[in-house]
């Protein structure tokens, strides 16, 4: 057709490495994941932030650089816990995924004591949930 003018647009998907940080944020990612890789203490970090603000690309960049070392990074989504009122599901699906998660890569031994684990945990949940 002519005259035709293609269309452009924009997505909304994370950035996956630094190769790829268009905003230079580098140097925070590179304090933010020294600060983990020297903390000497459990800990738990919430990249908060509007919707499409870049924190998936903040979380990719980070487990990129710890990927190197001896951390295992663990992700865990609450939004759909709180935006389907799910509250209540929250700590037996967090604990059950924790415990999947830090798993991973271990003996099948291991593993299936882990599987037991979280079956016990779900019967007691349920358990509890009905008091």
């Amino acid at each position: 057709m002519k005259g035709k003018q293609g269309t452009k647009g924009f997505t909304d998907g994370a950035v996956v490495s630094l190769d790829n940080d268009l905003f230079d944020v580098e140097k925070y990612i590179n304090g933010l994941s020294s600060f983990i890789e020297k903390c000497e203490t459990p800990m738990t970090i919430a990249i908060q932030g509007d919707w499409g603000s870049g924190k998936t690309s903040v979380m990719n960049m980070v487990k990129e650089k710890l990927d190197k070392n001896n951390i295992i990074p663990v992700w865990f989504n609450t939004w759909k816990f709180s935006q389907f009122n799910m509250e209540e599901q929250l700590p037996v699906t967090f604990l059950s995924y924790l415990l999947k998660e830090l798993s991973a890569g271990l003996s099948d031994k291991f593993q299936k004591r882990v599987e037991r684990t979280v079956k016990t945990i779900g019967k007691l949940a349920y358990i509890f949930s009905r008091l």
